[in-house]
């Protein structure tokens, strides 16, 4: 009877052990596999985002000036817009136009010469030699020539004057405006006198002050993409001499295909896309942020856990824009990250798997 009792009660310590040793080693396993939320990393093809506050401006003003010596007679006032041949000054031509009907009649008077030493001296060439001395004859061939070469400088001249006559009217050589007058109707004008100053709409261009730390060099900065309310900017040339003060790059961009419709001096704002292969989207649970570096954890095949670094380049409405070793598809844990470790196994939620769908 004894020894019944004494097997029953080792076979109840028995039974118990092993419950005690099966509890420890299903606890065990909880703590080796806790349980973790994962999303799925998204790719980022539209590059880094910069949006930055620039300029409208010309590279220069046109200036008009006089080619000739006149009056002025009838100017556009400051601001007016215009046309490309649009009239937008007028000098006087009264007396440029007697100077051009003087030099007519002086050249008609040089081809009168031309012609009446060439007939003296073939006249007298016909003669017999000693009837006219060689002399004679040298001068009336000196004065032919003198008088066609005569003739070829008041032709020159003509020409000339013509060419000033017809500047005496000051067309728009576009469409553009007038943004300063620098003379009033009826002042007399020297040549070379400024009359006006002129922007011409297809010199405009848009003038975006770049952080030295967005600027990598010419070629590189070539290849962003800058737009304005999605049309299209390209580069027209870069000034690569910092300013010391700011630290800033100046990018001039030109509107693709167009003129720019916005006035000279009005703030835009240009979107410059920097392009990466190496961007990725997170979302904002996924980032672990310290003061010494920020870090994902990522789930790999075997549903252990990696510490990925990444870095942040910008912030986004629902994430973070990073740079890093993490793929488009992977998994990061966004929910159960406290008191992971390297290739710790852990498990999925429910409404998580291996091909769970992205944010």
């Amino acid at each position: 009877m004894k020894n019944s009792n004494l097997i029953t009660l080792t076979l109840m310590k028995f039974i118990i052990i092993l419950k005690s040793i099966i509890l420890f080693l299903f606890s065990s396993n909880i703590v080796a596999a806790p349980l973790v939320k994962v999303a799925i990393v998204e790719p980022w093809n539209k590059g880094m985002i910069d949006i930055f506050n620039c300029e409208v401006a010309v590279p220069y003003m046109t200036a008009f000036s006089a080619e000739a010596d006149a009056k002025l007679t009838f100017v556009l006032p400051q601001g007016s817009q215009v046309k490309k041949g649009d009239l937008v000054a007028q000098q006087d031509d009264y007396y440029l136009n007697l100077s051009l009907t003087r030099l007519k009649h002086s050249l008609t008077l040089s081809q009168h010469e031309v012609k009446y030493n060439l007939d003296e001296f073939n006249r007298l060439s016909s003669l017999k030699s000693n009837l006219v001395s060689p002399s004679v004859l040298n001068e009336f061939s000196f004065k032919h020539k003198q008088a066609v070469a005569n003739n070829l400088i008041l032709k020159s001249e003509i020409d000339e004057l013509k060419y000033r006559i017809q500047s005496l009217k000051h067309f728009a050589p576009s469409n553009g405006a007038i943004t300063e007058l620098l003379i009033q109707p009826g002042e007399f004008l020297n040549q070379g006198d400024e009359l006006i100053s002129f922007v011409s709409d297809p010199d405009k261009e848009i003038n975006c002050e770049v952080p030295i730390t967005r600027f990598d060099s010419y070629e590189k900065i070539k290849k962003n993409r800058f737009s304005i309310d999605s049309n299209e900017l390209r580069v027209k040339r870069i000034n690569e001499i910092l300013n010391s003060d700011s630290q800033f790059i100046n990018v001039y961009l030109a509107w693709e295909g167009k003129t720019i419709p916005y006035l000279i001096g009005q703030r835009v704002k240009v979107t410059m896309a920097t392009q990466s292969k190496v961007l990725t989207k997170l979302p904002l649970d996924a980032i672990n942020l310290s003061t010494s570096e920020h870090y994902a954890w990522k789930v790999n095949e075997n549903d252990e856990v990696e510490k990925i670094a990444i870095k942040i380049k910008q912030n986004l409405p629902q994430g973070f824009l990073v740079e890093s070793e993490l793929n488009s598809g992977d998994r990061i844990i966004t929910l159960g990250k406290s008191g992971l470790s390297e290739n710790q196994k852990v498990s999925l939620a429910l409404n998580n798997d291996k091909k769970d769908s992205k944010l």
